[in-house]
């Protein structure tokens, strides 16, 4: 009886070892660039805040507040507190281009999203999206 008791309990504790804890302290870093944008977007900051504030919500995260200043140039830079962490956006209108990155902790959000609204907003003739996970 002793033998079998001890083959149990050694049985649950290798199964048990065995599995992968849940890691809670991860995220998503995603970057993105946006080439041969429409410059009237990229000049309209009011219409390229609301459009960025609309791909942070349809990726699932919360905005908290931002912040954001206009440059002499037209360049524009908007950084935009989460409650699952930030986002942020660098307009270089006379580039015709954007730098956009979106980091949330956790699992609960979705960059494609974003960046499908980012693109439906700008029309780049060219952009990329690169996510890092990171935990």
């Amino acid at each position: 009886m002793k033998k079998l008791l001890f083959i149990f309990l050694f049985a649950t504790f290798a199964l048990h070892a065995s599995e992968e804890p849940e890691q809670k302290f991860k995220g998503r870093h995603s970057l993105a660039s946006y080439h041969e944008c429409d410059v009237t977007a990229l000049y309209d900051t009011e219409s390229l805040r609301s459009a960025f504030l609309s791909a942070i919500e349809a990726s699932g995260a919360h905005t908290l507040s931002f912040t954001e200043h206009l440059f002499d140039e037209g360049a524009y830079t908007l950084v935009v507190l989460l409650e699952e962490s930030h986002a942020t956006l660098h307009s270089h209108p006379e580039c015709k281009a954007c730098f956009v990155d979106l980091f949330t902790a956790g699992d609960t959000c979705d960059p494609k999203p974003f960046h499908h609204a980012l693109i439906e907003y700008l029309r780049p003739a060219l952009s990329n999206l690169n996510s890092i996970e990171r935990g």
